[in-house]
């Protein structure tokens, strides 16, 4: 099908990338500088300077207490562990696959900047039940209610895609970055956790997320996208998107008119638009409508079928990753005897693999290949290494194995990236929501699924089979990665 589009300028405050819609004014129009950024400069990381150290800081947070959870988990769960610990993450799963997408729209019709305070105030309430009763249950309770770290990367994530909407084909490398700051907190904060009593430690988090909450109050910018995404998501139909024009995924014209004004169609020979070019926008589709949180997630679910399937194979993969998060470091402890050190060294390793990982190994391998390549190699590696904690028992084999899982660290930004491909600029934080609120299913789904097949078979001649299940479920994963659209690399 092929269709044209009137000529406007468009209403954005920060210039589109790639090919121009032609204007009337274009003429008069003053040339935008090209802000295409030099990953091996340092634009990048200057204009990412707000938002790193709020992210280094939500990674700092989040593994502060992780060498010493699964001791509070094994004294107050006794030898049900495995499946409570299930329970909760399969409760803390469901509540936030609701919420996740909901309140990346809610940043996106809103202030980024005031959806982020809110979300890390309530991040506070876990650790303050803890210190106010020093029972371990109403800490696991209230972080399945309040502890929203994934909502929150999400909002980030999709700060970050705002700073760089010109250099939307570099997103990969964007959020690798972030990523990568994210891991460096992570593997920072497992030896100060591992060294300290749990009272301490729980007051550190207070402390630190009381410092990023007036970090983001103070220095943050506003990330306001009101006045550029008032309309509501636009499809992949007869008008230019930042996603993928499929026709197979187009929506039926009583679906498009029901979300917003169509242009007029002009029959001919137009060439179809190019999948990274942003939407053409009449005064008339920027129309002051702000559409429903929960239905602009709808609706960007219905219309772009490999969001979809991103969202799919990310929840596959995650539900691989959820389970050595929450497992890994239990079975280590139970199986193979690590103490609280061992523990701490593991985590190190995820945590200064995971930036090596990010900032050289996903970019080299999303800038030698783009990033479904990318994607496709970080899932087989990621399939190998938890075919190998099945198998491995030496300390020295388990360091090795965990090393090895860097290869494997580009799924998510690759994911993200990809995500973010889908849907036009003004819907960024619903692809990012939908990004967590599928590690947050896969969060719920997998300690439950995995924590009944480790209680089953620890006390059989091979208690890792769960890690054999885990990597088939990255398989799958793999497989669905030939259904995208090539469109997506572009």
């Amino acid at each position: 099908m092929t269709a044209a589009v009137p000529s406007l300028a468009l209403p954005l405050d920060i210039p589109a990338e790639g090919t121009m819609i032609p204007s009337a004014n274009d003429a008069a129009a003053t040339p935008t500088p090209d802000l295409n950024v030099s990953f091996a400069g340092c634009t990048r990381l200057s204009r990412m300077r707000s938002l790193l150290p709020v992210i280094f800081m939500l990674g700092f947070t989040i593994a502060t207490p992780s060498s010493i959870i699964p001791y509070l988990q094994q004294n107050t769960f006794g030898n049900n562990v495995f499946l409570t610990t299930g329970f909760l993450a399969a409760a803390k799963g469901v509540l936030g696959f609701a919420y996740a997408p909901i309140i990346g729209s809610f940043s996106d019709t809103f202030c980024r900047k005031y959806v982020l305070i809110v979300t890390l105030s309530l991040n506070l309430i876990p650790y303050i039940s803890y210190l106010a009763t020093g029972n371990y249950w109403y800490y696991a309770a209230t972080n399945v209610l309040f502890g929203l770290y994934d909502p929150t990367m999400a909002v980030l994530m999709a700060a970050v895609a705002d700073l760089f909407r010109r250099d939307c084909r570099e997103h990969t490398e964007n959020f690798a970055v972030a990523s990568a700051v994210f891991f460096l907190g992570v593997g920072l904060a497992p030896f100060l956790g591992a060294f300290l009593s749990t009272t301490v430690t729980f007051i550190l988090c207070v402390a630190f997320l009381a410092s990023m909450i007036l970090g983001v109050a103070f220095f943050l910018p506003r990330f306001d996208t009101t006045t550029t995404t008032a309309a509501p998501l636009q499809p992949s139909g007869n008008v230019l998107t930042v996603g993928v024009v499929n026709d197979n995924d187009e929506p039926q014209p009583s679906e498009r008119s029901a979300l917003l004004p169509q242009p007029d169609v002009v029959s001919g020979d137009a060439p179809q638009p190019s999948a990274t070019a942003f939407v053409a926008q009449t005064a008339e589709i920027v129309a002051p409508v702000k559409a429903n949180a929960a239905s602009r997630t709808l609706v960007a679910l219905r219309l772009y079928k490999d969001l979809r399937l991103t969202i799919l194979l990310l929840f596959f993969n995650s539900l691989a990753e959820q389970m050595l998060d929450k497992l890994l470091l239990q079975y280590l402890q139970n199986n193979l005897n690590f103490g609280a050190t061992k523990q701490a060294i593991v985590i190190a390793i995820l945590g200064f693999g995971g930036v090596f990982g990010m900032v050289i190994v996903t970019t080299l391998l999303k800038r030698h290949s783009g990033p479904l390549r990318a994607l496709q190699v970080a899932l087989i590696a990621n399939v190998v290494i938890c075919s190998l904690y099945s198998f491995v028992t030496a300390p020295w084999a388990v360091y090795l194995t965990t090393a090895f899982s860097i290869v494997g660290m580009g799924v998510y930004p690759c994911a993200c990236a990809l995500a973010a491909r889908c849907v036009s600029p003004d819907a960024m934080g619903v692809a990012q929501g939908c990004a967590a609120a599928a590690r947050m299913a896969a969060a719920g789904v997998a300690p439950l699924l995995f924590g009944y097949i480790f209680q089953d078979t620890q006390s059989t001649a091979f208690p890792g089979i769960a890690f054999l299940v885990a990597a088939g479920c990255v398989a799958v994963a793999g497989v669905m990665t030939t259904f995208l659209s090539r469109a997506v690399e572009h």
